[in-house]
């Protein structure tokens, strides 16, 4: 048997390419039943490519042991982004080492009102075989749903998403990117594998009028399809 019974407090860290004001971590463990408790305050990242993460304020636990599994996050940024995760799962000790199926009982992400949250628990799985996902979240009148899986061995794809009225400029704030408002309605499948994906995207809807950039409402049609040796697309506007 392993026993782990540890704490650890930083102030002023910096990991690679994130910063951290403070971390406060704690570990008890006895081989993989325990609890992980991890805090940390101001904290800023910078990822290879895209834009800087700052985060006030940070905060998650994982709990476990041969029956059951928990997780909880909880994050808030500077200008009112946030993002809250609830999960519940049991370990699958015949599946692997770290096999697990969560149920996500709350999962809310914000950068600005409104947020988006799940319609209905989430699906998470991890086994010897693949990773499974489903999702399903709303924001106002805008819906997501993302489910597929992705197998361990072959790295064989299968994943879907399907949005409704979708406002692209809502989704670029979450990058930091300013895009105009739109209503559209995406139907993107991803197949093939992880090394050779396939990707298809169908985009119906129209932008409304940008008078910051003198830009008049535009109605939008796309159908492409490709992998990394081809593109085929049709695009109407």
């Amino acid at each position: 048997h392993t026993y782990v019974d540890s704490a650890l407090k930083a102030r002023g860290l910096r990991v690679g390419t994130t910063r951290l004001a403070s971390l406060d971590a704690r570990l008890h463990a006895k081989d993989l039943e325990g609890q992980v408790v991890v805090k940390a305050r101001d904290v800023e990242a910078l990822p290879a490519h895209g834009n800087t993460v700052r985060l006030s304020s940070f905060a998650l636990t994982a709990t476990g042991d041969h029956a059951h599994v928990g997780l909880t996050l909880d994050a808030s940024g500077r200008h009112g982004e946030s993002a809250e995760l609830r999960a519940h799962g049991v370990p699958l000790p015949n599946e692997g080492r770290w096999a697990v199926d969560l149920v996500l009982d709350t999962l809310t992400v914000a950068a600005r009102a409104p947020a988006w949250r799940l319609t209905a628990p989430g699906r998470l799985r991890i086994d010897r075989r693949a990773l499974t996902h489903a999702l399903a979240l709303t924001a106002h009148e805008e819906a997501l749903a993302l489910q597929g899986t992705v197998a361990r061995a072959s790295g064989r794809l299968q994943l879907t998403m399907r949005g409704r009225r979708l406002d692209a400029h809502r989704l670029a704030q979450m990058a930091h990117v300013e895009l105009p408002r739109t209503v559209l309605d995406l139907d993107a499948q991803l197949r093939g594998t992880r090394h050779s994906p396939e990707l298809a995207v169908q985009l119906h809807g129209r932008t409304l009028p940008w008078p910051r950039h003198h830009l008049p409402a535009v109605e939008l049609t796309f159908d492409g399809a490709g992998d990394a040796r081809r593109v085929e697309r049709t695009v109407e506007a």
